[in-house]
């Protein structure tokens, strides 16, 4: 059972997604039709973003349509893409930022990238990267997991209108100690490494 206030935080529409448009509920009743396990419908929309997009910084933060429709898009592209066929098919699903640590510490992130987290009764928040698993082979890795190697969840300020952190200009360094530093346009929730939680028992 989703609980009442994720179903409604998390399947809303914003000038983002457009679940309702004709576009995305035709495309995801294509994607979805044959199958009534949410987490199977998870893994067909993601199947079907990986083999439909590809990966390439346009230069802004183009919606769930224009993305589809373009064929390409960066990793906040594809999340919108993601998160909007999700929430048409009534599965709750979420934005969230990051870093991947790149090499030792410290570590100063200029790029960032983006993740969906979809919500499925007994599992709660569940981690998927589609940007990173249209660049491997075992295209289905990021579906419950992360990448083997630090990982920092972020939330805060800056200037961006539609999250509320600069997504291209912020400096964010990392300290070769376990403090982490606040900037002033993100604060760091968590610096753990997170090793993967397979689901391909489930898939």
């Amino acid at each position: 059972m989703i609980p009442p206030e994720i179903k409604e935080n998390y399947t809303e529409d914003t000038e983002k997604y457009h679940i309702t448009h004709p576009y995305i509920t035709t495309l995801v009743q294509n994607i979805t039709k044959k199958y009534n396990n949410p987490l199977v419908k998870v893994v067909k929309i993601h199947d079907y973003l990986i083999n439909h997009l590809e990966y390439r910084l346009e230069g802004g933060w183009d919606d769930a349509i224009t993305t589809l429709q373009r064929g390409t898009g960066s990793c906040s592209e594809y999340c919108f893409a993601f998160i909007a066929l999700c929430r048409a098919a009534g599965i709750p699903a979420r934005f969230t930022g990051g870093s991947i640590i790149k090499g030792d510490t410290p570590y100063i992130d200029t790029i960032f990238h983006r993740i969906v987290e979809i919500y499925l009764p007994t599992y709660s928040w569940i981690p998927i990267d589609p940007t990173w698993d249209d660049a491997i082979t075992l295209r289905h890795f990021h579906i419950g997991a992360h990448l083997n190697t630090y990982f920092t969840i972020m939330t805060g300020g800056g200037p961006s209108d539609y999250l509320g952190w600069n997504y291209t200009t912020a400096y964010t360094s990392v300290p070769p100690s376990s403090n982490i530093t606040i900037t002033k346009s993100m604060t760091w929730l968590q610096w753990k490494p997170i090793l993967p939680t397979r689901m391909n028992t489930i898939i």
